[in-house]
């Protein structure tokens, strides 16, 4: 007897706010959302405080590490050459008299335009959420940027065409250029489908990922865990021909999770489209090829000296509108898990039924 399963996803009806929420927590904007069609409608009132929690974390981290720097030309008068001498400023100001000549020279700052755009996002944020431990984190890291010179100026979307990120600098730049879109109307009703060519399909399937990734690493770093996006790795090969390590292609997992005791490793493997496909006979069944890339990630970690005192566990993870579906199978002592999360639902349940999955 065939089982029908309930397994809906329709992209046409997902909710521009959660494309909101999953730009978030992948610290993406390079959807342009000034071409989205305008509206009245704003984000969801939870997003700025998501945005704060994400921007003030990150400039957090900027802090522990390295804060990025530029640099300023300066022109002063100094004892001691730096730079390049200034003769018509040094002799109008019969600076030499003095033991002095005016110099012209690079300083490193921390007043950059990426600095400045973080400041001014974190007051933009601050302004809009009703919160007062969000407005007091807002405050707190602006005040961090302001003790290290970073000034306090204004931004449009527009002007963030001349910053050129460092690689390590992305998120935060993402995270501020959202902050400073919220305001920008999206389309007619915050539950209404997402029409913009812009958003292709291939970015709505990176999105998902990224974001699935982001939330993760988000929610449970701070509990214990150890969370990996994108790690590439080969094959267990013991033996074989010279070239064949060569020929043979690398994997890469979308997610890797370690639970705080240390001892089991989840890997995820997100994909945007339906949990189900109907086969020839009309029947409603798992996608086969989907099964053999997680059955092939979670094999290729088992290893005789593993530290992990279970077997590796897989994890398919899919959108769905309106749906929910969780079903597992245990094969070869490995667990492996089919799950969606129903984009459909509010942001705040969509974080509690993603972290539900392993808290």
């Amino acid at each position: 007897m065939s089982t029908q399963l309930s397994a809906k996803f329709d992209t046409e009806n997902l909710p521009i706010q959660n494309i909101w929420l999953l730009m978030a927590y992948a610290g993406k904007a390079n959807v342009d959302l000034l071409n989205l069609r305008s509206s009245t409608t704003r984000p969801p009132e939870d997003l700025p405080n998501l945005l704060i929690e994400l921007l003030t974390e990150e400039v957090s981290k900027r802090f522990r590490g390295k804060l990025s720097v530029g640099y300023q030309e300066v022109t002063s008068e100094l004892s001691r050459l730096r730079g390049r001498v200034i003769h018509i400023d040094t002799a109008r100001r019969n600076s030499m008299m003095r033991g002095q000549i005016v110099c012209r020279y690079e300083e490193l700052t921390y007043d950059t335009p990426l600095n400045r755009l973080a400041r001014f996002a974190l007051r933009q944020l601050r302004s809009i959420t009703e919160d007062q431990r969000m407005s007091q984190l807002c405050t707190k890291a602006e005040q961090r940027l302001a003790s290290v010179g970073v000034s306090n100026v204004e931004f449009h979307i527009h002007d963030l065409k001349v910053i050129s990120p460092q690689p390590r600098d992305v998120l935060m730049f993402e995270l501020a250029k959202l902050a400073l879109q919220l305001n920008i109307p999206t389309q007619t009703d915050g539950n209404q489908r997402l029409l913009d060519p812009e958003v292709s399909d291939a970015w709505i399937r990176k999105l998902f990922e990224q974001a699935i990734g982001g939330f993760y690493r988000h929610h449970l770093v701070r509990r214990g865990w150890k969370v990996d996006t994108g790690r590439r790795f080969g094959w267990d090969i013991s033996k074989g021909t010279p070239e064949v390590d060569y020929l043979m292609p690398k994997m890469i997992t979308d997610i890797e999770l370690v639970n705080p005791d240390k001892t089991q490793k989840i890997v995820i493997d997100t994909k945007f489209k339906a949990i189900t496909k109907q086969s020839q006979h009309g029947r409603e069944s798992f996608d086969s090829g989907n099964i053999y890339q997680i059955y092939s990630y979670v094999l290729s970690q088992e290893k005789a000296d593993s530290k992990y005192s279970k077997p590796t566990t897989g994890m398919l993870l899919y959108p769905a509108t309106g749906t929910s579906l969780r079903e597992e199978v245990t094969i070869q002592g490995h667990q492996f898990r089919f799950v969606t999360v129903d984009l459909m639902r509010s942001p705040a349940e969509i974080s509690h039924e993603l972290l539900a999955l392993f808290i």
